[in-house]
């Protein structure tokens, strides 16, 4: 497949998702570490003149990052974070009505990702803010329909966050829904990364 962007540009992204992180960095009141799990899958849209069917299997996997928090006043508050991660997920496909014997196929859908997680965070109670965001991905290797390799490619989701504040951690639980559409073909129309997190930020204050 050809790449959505050049290798130069894939660069130039890049190091503003970094530069970006840095800056943010420096003003922080707290800054920490962020490992936890995901749950998700690759939404996908069959083609239309397509009569295969997909059933969905949604998998666990790891994220591992650090993090900082900034507050603007006592309600409001900017959260940063880059994340590694990985998500894998199998479809199982049928072709024919239901009822005949379907030729089975298992489908591999897998990536490699870093994430420029930016959130905006609303303190609602003493412990508990809620937030919305985008993170900004670099799918550093990405293999979707098996062997069909089409990585690097960038991707934007949205975020949305739930943090709750402990004594010894803040737990995260975080739903990111990708906008660009990540493969097309004669049986895809379209393939969006979605995937659910649960993690914890230990953090220290400066």
């Amino acid at each position: 497949k050809k790449p959505l962007f050049n290798m130069n540009k894939y660069k130039f992204i890049i190091s503003a998702f970094l530069f970006t992180f840095a800056c943010h960095s420096l003003n922080a009141q707290s800054h920490g570490i962020i490992v936890g799990t995901t749950y998700g899958d690759f939404k996908t849209k069959i083609a239309s003149m397509s009569d295969i069917k997909f059933n969905k299997q949604y998998s666990f996997n790891f994220l591992v990052g650090y993090g900082y928090n900034h507050s603007f006043n006592n309600r409001l508050e900017l959260g940063s974070s880059l994340i590694y991660s990985q998500q894998k997920a199998v479809k199982t496909s049928g072709y024919g009505v239901v009822g005949d014997d379907p030729s089975v196929n298992n489908y591999n859908f897998k990536t490699h990702y870093l994430a420029l997680e930016e959130v905006i965070k609303y303190r609602i109670t003493d412990h508990i803010k809620v937030g919305v965001g985008a993170a900004p991905t670099w799918h550093m290797k990405m293999t979707l329909w098996d062997d069909n390799e089409v990585s690097p490619i960038i991707d934007i989701p949205l975020l949305l966050q739930t943090e709750v504040e402990t004594k010894y951690a803040d737990i995260r639980l975080s739903y990111k829904l990708g906008t660009f559409n990540l493969l097309k073909n004669s049986i895809i129309d379209s393939a969006h990364h979605s995937v659910i997190s649960l993690s914890l930020f230990y953090g220290f204050v400066y």
